[in-house]
């Protein structure tokens, strides 16, 4: 692992955020999702959100009927959703990491990475700690 980090400051950002997502998600989940629930804001034309509060936000019952009905997967006991272009694209999960690719995931940090350095802090962080 030490080597792995020595060699951190010589990775393209690609390999940077694929190191860093592993590191997390082996490490600090809480951090990862957190980070990647911020980013999803950002890099993602269907943001993720906290289930609870999307619910209370959410003011057309007759339209939240459509999605329940139309979706996938949507299950009020989860923790997120992810919106999509249409009804059926809509997902909830426990984890943020259940609603996106480990890909996906990867490419946002990426992005956060070359755009917003200050975006992606806390996982750098967590690997300045360990």
């Amino acid at each position: 692992m030490t080597n792995s980090i020595t060699n951190y400051d010589t990775m393209d950002n690609t390999e940077k955020a694929t190191f860093l997502y592993d590191f997390a998600l082996n490490h600090d989940t809480d951090v990862l999702e957190s980070v990647l629930l911020d980013l999803s804001c950002n890099y993602s034309e269907t943001p993720i959100f906290d289930l609870g509060e999307w619910l209370d936000n959410f003011d057309n019952n007759a339209e939240l009927v459509k999605i329940v009905q139309a979706s996938n997967h949507f299950d009020v006991n989860d923790t997120y959703i992810c919106e999509g272009i249409y009804y059926s694209d809509v997902t909830t999960g426990n984890h943020v990491t259940d609603l996106i690719s480990e890909d996906t995931a990867i490419d946002w940090i990426a992005n956060a990475l070359e755009d917003s350095p200050e975006d992606a802090y806390e996982l750098t962080n967590l690997i300045e700690f360990n």
